[in-house]
């Protein structure tokens, strides 16, 4: 295999086997990400913490072991970043928010050690919305990350995961951790184009995770490709002891089926009227996909979801909200302006949401699952835009627009698995993006559908024009 010309433009999949064969080593792979990261992230502060002398350390020992003769796997020496509320034992865990700031862990997240022991290099914390309680992926007190698919205008990165999402598309890392609880991997994916993958909620451990809403909180990764999130979900994903959300759901490789033959397959388009506020270059990117599909020899049917996806996002706002606030109570109403008092006001509704209306929420999911796995026993998989609109110079933004996840939150209120991938750029050059949504566990379905629709695409292939190669 070819050695690329640069090592920053690498996915995983391609860099993995040249640390296999020692044609590069993993300090050439670091040095190469952090000469980007010290060059360019002054701007696009997608970083919160760079650990610079211990991922040094941590790719020269990954060479050493394969020196021995030890080689650990795909990730062996691959550098990755974690997004700021998933705990390192010594590291400090922020959560996006100043008044966390500073403060060490005490623990190490499930994720973050299953990357170490599979001989991942980790970089650092990401800067994400505070308590990831936004979509837009502003952050007042800490900095708001460049979406680097425009030089000269601050765009939204998305949220809340803001910094992972800049971080892999501006190419400071192959691949970098998010979570998501209502689109917090998918919305910065799509703003940033780039593959984000929400695995099914108890498929990968939130032990060492700062919560947001218990219920709806998962890990995944954000990538350039959708084999490398594959490959991450495969480190990442399986039963966790201290988890008991991950009880009873054993591990299953997600790329046992990647790149068999999609031809047969049944996937269902999400009908326009579900699809209220999409905006309609937004819309005919998502048909163009739709018809890139059916040249692949899938079948693609108009379908009606059971209910539309804002009545699923309605009811996952009433649980987010009101959780989020029980996580933060204390500072949300303490004194201080560490807080952003966006932030603050925004989660003082959980506090005013009615106990009813919670329940009722809550109670809707068992039912709604069910009436859910049932449509979709006729389908692989369905399809829709992974947002209404691309993304917006910072000073369009309406923070009070929830919109922005009315069609991603439905997969965390019903436990599905879902991954936004590239589909095509407006004429100013910003990505759009689809959304891929599967069966409960079924992530080897959805990565083999979006793997096909990957290799059938340009989209993958284009990189941002900030920072320059």
């Amino acid at each position: 295999m070819s050695i690329p010309d640069d090592l920053t433009d690498a996915p995983i999949h391609v860099l993995a086997p040249l640390v296999a064969s020692r044609q590069v080593s993993a300090g050439e792979i670091f040095q190469a990400h952090a000469a980007r990261i010290e060059a360019s992230d002054g701007k696009l502060g997608a970083l919160a913490d760079f650990w610079f002398d211990a991922a040094a350390r941590a790719a020269r020992r990954a060479d050493m072991l394969l020196s021995d003769g030890c080689y650990l796997g795909t990730l062996h020496g691959i550098p990755l970043g974690l997004k700021d509320n998933l705990m390192v034992a010594g590291r400090s865990s922020a959560a996006g928010s100043a008044a966390l700031a500073g403060r060490p862990d005490d623990r190490t997240a499930t994720v973050a050690e299953r990357l170490q022991k599979a001989g991942a290099v980790l970089l650092g914390k990401l800067h994400m919305v505070e308590f990831a309680a936004g979509a837009w992926g502003t952050n007042a007190r800490l900095g708001t990350p460049w979406n680097p698919w425009h030089e000269t205008i601050h765009h939204a990165p998305g949220g809340s995961s803001s910094g992972a999402g800049v971080a892999v598309a501006a190419r400071l890392m192959p691949a970098a951790i998010g979570t998501d609880t209502g689109g917090s991997i998918r919305v910065p994916a799509s703003f940033n184009g780039v593959v984000g993958l929400k695995p099914s909620n108890g498929a990968v451990s939130n032990y060492g995770v700062i919560p947001s809403s218990r219920r709806l909180d998962i890990v995944g990764p954000l990538c350039r490709s959708v084999e490398d999130a594959g490959l991450i979900h495969a480190a990442i994903s399986g039963p966790d002891p201290l988890d008991a959300d991950t009880a009873g759901f054993p591990w299953r490789d997600p790329l046992r089926r990647l790149k068999k033959p999609v031809r047969g397959m049944r996937v269902g388009m999400v009908a326009a009227d579900q699809l209220p506020g999409v905006r309609e270059d937004v819309y005919a990117a998502f048909r163009a996909a739709a018809s890139a599909f059916e040249d692949l020899g899938i079948h693609v049917e108009e379908v009606s979801l059971p209910r539309s996806p804002a009545e699923y996002s309605r009811a996952a706002a009433i649980i987010i909200r009101s959780e989020c606030y029980t996580n933060f109570a204390e500072l949300i109403d303490g004194p201080g302006e560490a807080l952003d008092p966006v932030i603050r006001a925004r989660l003082r509704k959980g506090a005013l949401t009615p106990v009813g209306d919670l329940v009722r929420a809550l109670e809707s999911r068992r039912p709604q699952r069910a009436e859910m796995q049932a449509f979709l026993s006729d389908y692989d998989a369905v399809i829709l835009p992974t947002t209404p609109m691309t993304s917006v110079p910072l000073e369009e933004i309406d923070e009070d627009d929830g919109s922005i996840v009315d069609l991603t939150r439905m997969a965390n209120h019903l436990g599905l698995c879902a991954l936004s991938i590239p589909c095509g750029f407006t004429e100013s050059g910003l990505p759009h993006s689809l959304q891929i949504v599967g069966r409960p566990f079924e992530e080897e379905r959805v990565l083999q559908l979006a793997w096909a629709y990957e290799q059938a695409t340009p989209w993958h292939l284009r990189r941002s024009p900030f920072p320059p190669a």
